[in-house]
């Protein structure tokens, strides 16, 4: 369960516990002169919390379901009458992009904790809605869920995309900054950030999630479109070892072709995909995704190559170290040039420039080797820095 390290599910206490509740927040003064609030976060997708809620009168929860279902402009929170704690609206200042955040009631700032990103379809999707589909799971479970509002391509008259690329763009850097600011204000685990996309927006999860695997530690996608366009842009960062989920329903092996290519093209690359049958073709499979994050997290181990060069005057001389899920003792890097380090974060001189293997043994938890591998350019490669 996404639950904070080493790794084994613990329960959350009650939301009403003293404990847990979070007193007397920070307001921060946000971009756009908005007041939000700053949270730190722990995570342990752990079991449902018992403590019973008192159910409003029947028309105080109409008004509270109306009130929740539309955004209102200048509004400073969303109300959710399922769960404890209100949805704060966010503009990050990087690009100007807004999202929705929730913060389960369970939030102890001292701790660190996972965070989903969901990236929303087109209409009749949209944040707010898609948010909605997250907050009692992360009640539930003890993580924090962000959803940005992304742009969307345009169509021509048959349907296809006109202008893929520059949105693909866009997104990642729109998905990117919203994790940045989130980060900013809060206690994230950054092994436990992983991200989720439903149909339209599962297209910009595939292509931000895989330009960026020391980013995300899994995706879980539902019903992806993933047109010829978006392939470039995935191809020049992907990890075969980053777990990938893809949610399908019968029909879109028979009429859905970009289910199905998605699928297989994620196959014909070597990537570790996961596909899953769900049972309605108009929503998204939310708890699934959690399932499949949970598993992520006990069993596949996350490590990160990561190497840069910080001198233009020595641009043969690059510096290596780690990121990723694993806390090792002991480190063996083979640089792909016959010259080999037991450091954790070695400074390698290479005689000639060109293109090299490195490879990075570390031991693993149940006494298993953990073994990863990049290739860099020298000089001037920068691997595993998108976020710093």
């Amino acid at each position: 369960m996404l639950q904070h390290k080493p790794g084994l599910v613990k329960p959350i206490a009650p939301a009403n516990s003293p404990k847990n509740r979070v007193v007397d927040p920070t307001p921060v003064r946000g971009h756009h002169g908005r007041t939000t609030q700053h949270d730190g976060e722990i995570g342990t997708m752990a079991r449902k919390q018992t403590d019973q809620r008192r159910i409003p009168h029947c028309a105080t929860a109409l008004l509270l379901i109306a009130l929740a279902t539309f955004a209102i402009p200048g509004c400073s929170q969303l109300i959710d009458p399922n769960v404890p704690e209100p949805i704060h609206p966010f503009v990050e200042p990087q690009t100007g992009g807004e999202y929705l955040l929730y913060r389960p009631s369970s939030y102890d700032r001292k701790q660190a904790w996972p965070l989903i990103v969901a990236c929303p379809s087109s209409f009749p999707d949209a944040p707010h809605k898609q948010v909605r589909e997250w907050t009692q799971l992360a009640e539930q479970y003890g993580f924090l869920i962000a959803v940005p509002k992304l742009e969307f391509e345009k169509r021509g008259w048959q349907g296809e995309p006109t202008n893929l690329p520059e949105v693909l763009k866009k997104n990642e850097r729109r998905i990117l900054s919203t994790i940045k600011h989130v980060r900013a204000g809060h206690n994230i685990s950054e092994d436990r950030i992983l991200l989720y996309g439903w149909k339209h927006g599962a297209t910009f999860a595939l292509h931000t999630g895989m330009r960026n695997p020391e980013v995300f530690r899994a995706i879980s996608v539902t019903r992806p479109e993933l047109y010829d366009d978006a392939l470039p842009g995935i191809w020049k960062g992907i990890d075969p070892h980053q777990p990938i989920q893809v949610h399908h329903d019968m029909g879109d092996f028979i009429t859905g072709k970009h289910t199905k290519g998605a699928i297989e093209w994620l196959r014909s690359i070597g990537v570790s995909v996961t596909p899953r049958t769900i049972g309605s073709a108009t929503k998204s499979d939310t708890a699934s995704a959690i399932l499949f994050f949970q598993e992520t997290i006990r069993n596949v181990p996350w490590l990160h190559i990561r190497a840069f060069t910080p001198s233009p005057e020595r641009p043969l001389e690059v510096h290596f170290k780690t990121k990723g899920s694993l806390s090792p003792r002991q480190f063996r890097w083979y640089f792909g040039d016959g010259d080999e380090s037991v450091v954790a974060k070695p400074v390698h001189v290479f005689a000639n420039s060109g293109t090299y293997t490195v490879t990075l043994t570390v031991p693993g938890r149940d006494g298993q080797e953990v073994k990863r591998s990049a290739s860099i350019t020298v000089p001037g490669p920068q691997i595993g820095t998108g976020m710093e």
